[in-house]
Parts: structure tokens; sequence; C-alpha cells
């Protein structure tokens, strides 16, 4: 007998005090229904703004510890920022934080990665490639307001656009994938997953 799969879901890029109140409470509404096996966070849950200050950094750098100690308390995982080291196997759908970007993140991300899912860039859009096994990356957006101040200047945030992802993994690694975005100030998914 086939086990049922499991459900999970993907966010990215709240960016700690930049979080946008209407998004973050819709992911937790959305989870309180869907009541995923596996939640991940790929990357930028807290904003680190650079600063010169010595005193800044040495109080951030302690956070930074603290927050390590709570990860292990709770039996969760938090893996390196590192193309190589930060990866996360899904099954056969990679998740990682992103390593690339601009308009082309998500091709170069399905070029190494293959099957990908990420953040950083915070965009929702995809990039096939063509394989003898196709292969998609997909940017799944972010949780942050598209007000930071320090990015303000750069064109690259009108593209920005508030979503995660979630889907149902299978026993032999295979999945499938589904997005949510912010339509109108709404977010919009389907709790129930049937097969025919």
């Amino acid at each position: 007998m086939k086990s049922k799969p499991r459900r999970f879901v993907v966010a990215s890029d709240n960016h700690g005090d930049m979080a946008d109140a209407t998004a973050t409470e819709a992911l937790f509404a959305f989870m309180a229904d869907y009541k995923p096996d596996l939640r991940i966070h790929a990357g930028d849950n807290w904003d680190f703004r650079e600063s010169a200050t010595g005193l800044l950094r040495d109080y951030a750098a302690d956070g930074i510890k603290r927050v390590e100690g709570m990860i292990k308390r709770l039996g969760a995982t938090m893996l390196p920022y590192d193309a190589e080291l930060g990866i996360y196997e899904l099954g056969k759908l990679t998740v990682i934080h992103g390593y690339h970007c601009g308009v082309g993140a998500a091709r170069a991300h399905a070029n190494i990665y293959g099957n990908t899912i990420f953040g950083h860039v915070h965009t929702i859009e995809s990039a096939p490639v063509a394989s003898r096994e196709p292969a998609e990356a997909r940017s799944i957006g972010c949780l942050c307001r598209r007000d930071m101040g320090y990015i303000n200047r750069k064109t690259a945030k009108l593209r920005w656009a508030q979503g995660w992802a979630y889907g149902v993994l299978f026993d032999d690694g295979t999945y499938q994938l589904f997005q949510t975005r912010n339509i109108g100030g709404r977010f919009y998914a389907a709790t129930e997953i049937k097969s025919y």
C-alpha cells in the first residue's frame, strides 16, 4: 500500500522587520488549513542591514549565535549560504536560497541545479531548460515589503511579487508543485489536492 504524499510549504525572504504583514498572515493562515508535513524557509528570514559601526556588527553576530541556538533547540536544520552546501533536497526538487540575480536568475539556477525553487530575487517566474530529463527553476516570490529604504533606487524591485510555493512529495521523490501569489492584496491557494 502506498503511503500518503507528504505536504510541503516553501517560503522565503520576509527580511525580519521588513516583512509584509498581509503576506505573512496569509502564509500562516494557509499553513493552518493546508497542514504541511514539511515547512521550509529558503532564506533571508532576518534583515541584517550592513553597518560600518563595530558595535552593531558585534550585536548582529551575537544575534546570529542566539538564532543558531534556537534552531538547534527546535530540532530544525539551518544550512549555510553556500552554493554547494546550502542545498536542501526535497525528493527530486532542490530548494536553495538563490545564488544568481537579475532576469536570468531562474535559467542560471535551472542550468546548475535542475528542478529548483528559490527566493533571493523576490520575483515569481520560472525558466525551463531543455535536456533528456527536462528541468525547471522557479523563483517563488517573497514575503517582504517593496518599500525597503535601501532598495528604493533599484528598478529591480518593480518586478518583486509576494508569494510562496507548496505541494506534495511522493515516495519516489517526485512532486507536484503549486504557486501562491498576491493578487490585489489577497492570496489564493488550493488546500485540498486530489488525484484523478
